[in-house]
């Protein structure tokens, strides 16, 4: 058993290493192309490095699905929100001594994040969440996107 743990936390650090640097990456990327194209790095944020830095929970999810372990998809999401929300944000205020907030946070962002909270909440009333409110879920990612 002591083997397979040495292994599985040599493979857990080697992934770990990858992800941060990629998404150092990722990030510096993802800023080069926005400042070429003359995009402001809070648009930039919300759509590109947003949707980038959820492919790790996308893929998990899918795999936890192709599993059939599903009630690990809604706890992942919700688990990695509440880390990004609280701990994320805190850090990087207490690091930085000040975040500065965009007016389109403040007027869009955080209600839209408010009504997204109480929609999952109001699907998640039966335990389970089916296709068409999956359907339904995309969709209103989809308004916001665009």
């Amino acid at each position: 058993m002591i083997p397979s743990l040495i292994f599985w936390a040599f493979v857990f650090l080697v992934s770990l290493f990858l992800l941060v640097k990629g998404s150092d990456w990722f990030v510096e990327s993802a800023e080069k192309i926005g400042l070429a194209l003359k995009i402001s790095p809070f648009i930039i944020g919300v759509t590109i490095v947003s949707i980038g830095t959820s492919f790790p929970e996308l893929f998990s999810s899918i795999a936890a699905v192709l599993k059939n372990t599903t009630e690990v998809v809604s706890a992942n999401v919700i688990g990695s929100n509440i880390f990004n929300i609280l701990v994320i944000i805190g850090l990087s205020a207490v690091v930085a001594r000040k975040l500065i907030v965009t007016r389109s946070l403040i007027d869009l962002d955080a209600p839209l994040l408010a009504l997204s909270t109480v929609v999952l909440l109001f699907v998640c009333l039966d335990k389970k969440i089916n296709f068409g409110e999956g359907i339904v879920l995309l969709l209103a990612y989809l308004v916001y996107f665009l």
